[in-house]
């Protein structure tokens, strides 16, 4: 089992920009609509900011509010697919054999976001980027746990975020259905405690319309104050499930 503290949260989601609109969400009263926007980066320099794509500017504004609020720690940064929208249309401009901006192409890579980050910040501590399909959350808390356990930190600061991959591909992978960020300090001690321990299951695979983004329906769980919650994934044909139980709220 895995034990760890959440001391903190930020979460951003089209057009919901106030407390109340997030908690209305997460208790399924609030429809997300993807309206296109983005949130003021002001952690980050302006020279900086005009260079980040949609996907940037969400997970930085989520970073930049916790580090303002709890200070400088190190951070894990995990994304299922990544800069996935400028990893395509580069490859398009490859095929028509247009030029590659130079400036594209390095913030394409995995640990772009992350990089930035810690420039922005002129920081020197420790940062990572994950990639771990559809069980994002746990592989990032896992990473989160050994590093709490095994280095000086006494808080990390885990980043989630992704975005829809590209329409012409999303019958192969519809999740996620909107843009999100969602920041949480982590600790060994102090905060919301959450117990996960992955249940076995001899069942078949969940079909597609029941399988909600780890990440966020961990969230909604922690926000509606549930004492428990079951987080699904397909693995080929049959289902994992992780069991996470919450205390201290």
């Amino acid at each position: 089992m895995l034990e760890l503290f959440v001391k903190d949260l930020s979460v951003w989601v089209p057009t919901l920009e106030l407390e109340s609109d997030i908690q209305a969400w997460a208790d399924g009263g609030e429809t997300v609509l993807d309206d296109g926007s983005a949130p003021k980066v002001a952690s980050v320099p302006p020279a900086m900011r005009r260079r980040l794509g949609r996907l940037g500017k969400i997970s930085l504004y989520v970073a930049g509010e916790l580090i303002e609020r709890n200070g400088y720690m190190p951070s894990i940064f995990c994304s299922r697919h990544g800069e996935i929208q400028t990893t395509i249309q580069m490859l398009k401009d490859l095929i028509w054999n247009d030029e590659i901006s130079p400036t594209k192409f390095s913030l394409s890579v995995h640990n772009a976001i992350s990089g930035i980050f810690t420039i922005a910040n002129k920081s020197d501590l420790p940062t990572t980027a994950i990639t771990a399909g559809e069980q994002d959350l746990i592989n990032c808390f896992y990473e989160a746990y050994a590093q709490l356990k095994t280095g000086d930190a006494k808080q990390v600061l885990c980043v989630i975020y992704d975005e829809p991959i590209p329409e012409e591909y999303q019958r192969y992978c519809p999740l996620p259905p909107y843009p999100y960020a969602i920041g949480l300090v982590l600790g060994l001690e102090e905060g919301i405690k959450c117990s996960i321990s992955q249940v076995e299951c001899g069942g078949g695979a969940i079909e597609e319309g029941s399988i909600g983004v780890m990440a966020l329906e961990f969230v909604k769980a922690m926000l509606k104050k549930e004492s428990n919650t079951e987080l699904k994934i397909n693995s080929g044909e049959t289902q994992k499930t992780w069991k996470v139980e919450f205390e201290n709220y």
